[in-house]
């Protein structure tokens, strides 16, 4: 069965999760050193959708995210 989202804000956080979760694999400890927190905050993070823009603005390099990234990740339209 598909997955239903109350809210927007509900889709947009399991999109950046999803999108987080691949990108980051075997990344941690980098994201870790950019975020400066430790790898286990890192994890609980990306499990839990704690991410912020500021966040999301220091990984872009670390995991190759650009503009356009950011973009679809942070969009309001479904």
């Amino acid at each position: 069965m598909p997955k239903v989202y109350t809210s927007l804000a509900e889709k947009q956080e399991a999109r950046i999760i999803r999108v987080l979760k691949g990108a980051a694999d075997g990344k941690h400890e980098q994201l870790a050193d950019v975020w400066d927190v430790s790898r286990q905050a890192v994890d609980y993070r990306i499990k839990n959708g704690k991410i912020t823009l500021l966040d999301l603005w220091k990984a872009r390099d670390v995991i190759d995210l650009d503009a356009h990234d950011i973009e679809y990740l942070i969009r309001e339209r479904g």
